[in-house]
């Protein structure tokens, strides 16, 4: 499959590609044509890391699990469970003691586990010398025939805790297992729509820790985007009918009961809906009382599409869509969503929209340059060059005029 992408990738010219890119959008020809690297995990609960950094096969059903975790309180035994359960070796970690100062007990683990066509994903699970317990859920690549079993199985439980099953008249590029409840202006809207600009991403390290901590539960994803992992605990709601999603729904009015969820996800979803206050709560609605919820949001990123872009915010703006109804544990920012990334993609998409010397001239200015006055460079090229869209794009603060409509 990987050879098969990266022929792919080959076959399309330098010039074209750049071209679609342009049209279709950021992520359009970025194809997730790799498991991930690592699969970290931070658990704030018990205070630890773990890391799944390798699972080989020796066969269709031996495999072999390499991985590590710190944590600050003392470890008893790490358990693997695929088909069965096996106690993993555990070995020093040097690497691990000097990354993680103040996390005690750091260790390299090392497992053999079996496999069966039943199984979905391998459950590690840490326990420590005061009990509690560390979770994860690592996914394993499943077969058409698995997928097609796990899906009947989501499916019962969906029709446990769907407000109505009475799914909408199939469109050609939705597929039989998925409930499409969207209303059919969110279909029309999206005829035209090229949903293959949204985003493809793998869940960060607070993500895994909580699909984890519900590993016998139910989590919902909530604006999912196209995930190449399947968790067998993980519900995934969209709007555009991916291979993993199960659920296309509008944000706004979530098609669920009550208190149906152990956990929600609304991660880098909230900035494209026009209504992110109204999505906001019908995710408190939909998740058990005591039930954990994660969201991210951007704060200084570029206008982008996936389709729309409405609201970006501040902290203290996401905080206030919760804090009502749910008690705040934790704000912060991730290295995925550091300062750098805005200051990097305001640039590269700076320089995309100039051309010729003024481009150049606008790649050889030092940041000392660039950090004057802005009223004193509002005549330079650089700025007096960027098209009206690039200007919209990356705008410090835009207006509106408008007229009251007659009664």
């Amino acid at each position: 499959m990987e050879n098969a992408l990266k022929n792919i990738k080959e076959l399309i010219p330098p010039r074209l590609k750049r071209s679609l890119k342009r049209i279709l959008g950021k992520h359009s020809l970025y194809l997730k044509d790799k498991l991930p690297s690592s699969l970290i995990a931070y658990d704030r609960w018990n205070n630890c890391y773990s890391n799944c950094e390798s699972i080989t096969s020796q066969n269709k059903e031996d495999f072999e699990i390499k991985g590590w975790i710190a944590s600050s309180k003392e470890l008893i035994r790490l358990t693997i469970e695929g088909a069965g359960e096996n106690e993993a070796n555990l070995m020093a970690r040097e690497d691990l003691k000097k990354h993680f100062p103040c996390h005690s007990d750091s260790w390299g683990f090392k497992s053999h586990f079996k496999t069966t066509a039943e199984t979905e994903a391998i459950k590690l699970t840490a326990t420590f010398k005061d009990d509690s317990q560390h979770t994860r859920l690592i996914p394993l690549p499943l077969s058409e025939k698995q997928q097609q079993i796990l899906r009947i199985k989501r499916n019962h439980s969906l029709k446990n805790i769907l407000t109505s099953t009475n799914i909408a008249a199939k469109k050609s590029n939705v597929a039989s297992y998925q409930f499409d409840l969207r209303s059919n202006s969110l279909q029309n809207e999206l005829d035209d729509q090229l949903w293959t600009n949204t985003s493809s991403n793998h869940y960060d390290e607070i993500a895994q820790a909580i699909i984890g901590k519900f590993a016998d539960g139910l989590v919902l994803d909530c604006g999912s985007g196209y995930r190449r992992e399947y968790y067998p605990n993980v519900i995934n709601l969209e709007i555009f009918p991916y291979p993993n999603v199960d659920v296309l729904s509008e944000n706004e009015e979530l098609p669920f009961k009550n208190n149906s969820f152990d956990a929600v996800f609304s991660l880098s979803v909230l900035e494209h809906l026009r209504d992110p206050q109204k999505a906001a709560t019908e995710l408190q609605r939909v998740l058990k009382p005591g039930g954990i919820i994660y969201v991210s949001a951007p704060f200084l990123q570029p206008l982008h599409g996936y389709p729309h872009h409405y609201f970006n915010m501040t902290h203290s703006g996401l905080k206030t869509l919760f804090e009502q109804n749910c008690l705040i544990q934790e704000q912060g920012v991730l290295a995925s969503g550091s300062p750098i990334w805005s200051l990097s993609w305001i640039l590269k998409s700076w320089s995309d929209g100039l051309r010729g010397k003024t481009k150049q001239e606008f790649l050889n200015k030092t940041v000392t340059e660039l950090i004057e006055q802005p009223i004193n460079q509002l005549n330079s090229n650089f700025v007096k060059e960027l098209s009206p869209e690039k200007n919209l794009e990356l705008a410090s603060a835009s207006y509106i005029l408008a007229s009251k409509k007659s009664s």
